[in-house]
């Protein structure tokens, strides 16, 4: 499974870097690689404090960011993430509130908009929103989601279709073309691959679903 976001958040990156010597520094040569650096912070899901016999096991450990990783503390998150991650993570559902659109077309100020998110587990979402304060992380994205809005209304599909010919001139798929118009995966099994890919699909969807235009 390739995971490039925090695991419990997915508003931050979680990446490995390989990084090169730039110069003969005995014993090594330049270009050589160095040891891969981490930029992410690795959860015991089972915490080291109660159950040390588990802090080095791969299935204990978890990808996710220096924020997530401070706010969970010895807290035991309900969820298995090695087989119920990618399941649960899509149940999440963010959404803006009713009438958000409207007034922002109507003031531009984009304080009149409002992130919600949804889980069919209540328990669920409780647990994570107040954990990790997603409501408050999300609705921090607010220029996102001004940015998609204008898309929908000005992006028409003659415009569309003119950048899709300019851009299959060079040879990308289409699903490469929709990531660089809207600025994110759009495809629905590849929102592990960037941070804040599963709220770009699903404001997009939930402003099309409006009919702006």
């Amino acid at each position: 499974m390739q995971i490039l976001c925090c695991a419990y958040c997915h508003t931050q990156g979680t990446y490995v870097v390989n990084e090169y010597y730039k110069r003969n520094h005995k014993p090594h040569k330049k270009g050589e690689l160095k040891k891969p650096k981490a930029f992410f912070e690795l959860d015991h899901y089972y915490p080291k404090s109660k159950y040390p016999f588990l802090c080095v096991s791969f299935y204990n450990l978890i990808p996710i960011c220096s924020s997530c990783n401070k706010a969970k503390k010895d807290i035991t998150i309900d969820f298995d993430f090695y087989i119920e991650s990618k399941s649960l993570i899509q149940e999440f559902k963010f959404t803006l509130s009713k009438g958000s659109v409207a007034k922002y077309i109507a003031t531009k100020n984009k304080n009149n908009i409002t992130v919600e998110i949804s889980h069919p587990n209540k328990k669920i979402l409780k647990n994570f929103d107040e954990r990790f304060s997603l409501s408050l992380k999300y609705n921090e994205y607010k220029d996102i989601v001004e940015e998609l809005i204008y898309k929908e209304i000005k992006f028409n599909q003659i415009y569309l279709d003119s950048i899709s010919n300019i851009l299959n001139n060079t040879s990308l798929n289409k699903t490469i073309i929709k990531r660089i118009i809207y600025g994110n995966y759009s495809e629905k099994d590849e929102f592990l691959k960037r941070p804040l890919a599963k709220f770009n699909q699903d404001i997009s969807e939930d402003i099309k679903s409006l009919k702006l235009k």
